[in-house]
């Protein structure tokens, strides 16, 4: 947690954190954007220690065409993409309920704790309603603690469930399909 002092520096020093009232807005992924996006998602593997292969082409290929996977929002200011969402739905054919997942919301460092995330959350449940949906589900990692005092900000109830999730990697699922 940076000190109030870091934090007035960090303003001054940032050209999007001096802008206020912010402006962003929304609007649906366009194929131009897939570079940037690719970049974002390899930026926040990186910032939990990870890595990503996300690449333009595959974001091309999975949220375009008939094939479609997900479907992504980009928040941008003065024009330019500052973060993102990406969500799919599913069925779930034993409540015959329609659930919005989102798979990965991501905003730029400089961005962060401006309300950006929470007007892309709003975005998404306003979408998730008008789809149908009954609720939407989302995981977030344990290293990632500002993210779950958002969510839990906005409503999100830790799943405490009877079902553990499992993980089939690349490898064993080629074992297992053999």
């Amino acid at each position: 947690m940076l000190s109030r002092r870091s934090r007035k520096r960090w303003r001054r020093s940032n050209p999007m954190a001096r802008s206020s009232p912010i402006m962003v807005k929304l609007r649906p992924l366009r194929q131009a954007d897939a570079v940037l996006i690719a970049r974002f998602m390899r930026a926040m593997a990186a910032d939990f220690g990870g890595a990503s292969r996300a690449s333009a082409a595959g974001i091309k290929r999975h949220c375009f065409g008939a094939q479609r996977l997900a479907s992504v929002t980009v928040a941008t200011i003065a024009g330019q993409p500052i973060g993102y969402i990406m969500v799919r739905d599913w069925m779930n054919f034993d409540r015959d309920a329609k659930i919005r997942h989102i798979q990965q919301l991501y905003v730029t460092a400089a961005c962060r704790g401006r309300g950006i995330a929470t007007a892309l959350l709003r975005h998404t449940a306003q979408q998730a309603l008008a789809a149908g949906c009954c609720r939407i589900i989302l995981d977030v990692g344990k290293k990632n603690p500002r993210a779950r005092r958002l969510y839990q900000g906005l409503g999100f109830e830790r799943y405490r469930g009877t079902l553990v999730r499992h993980d089939l990697p690349e490898l064993a699922l080629r074992q297992l399909a053999r």
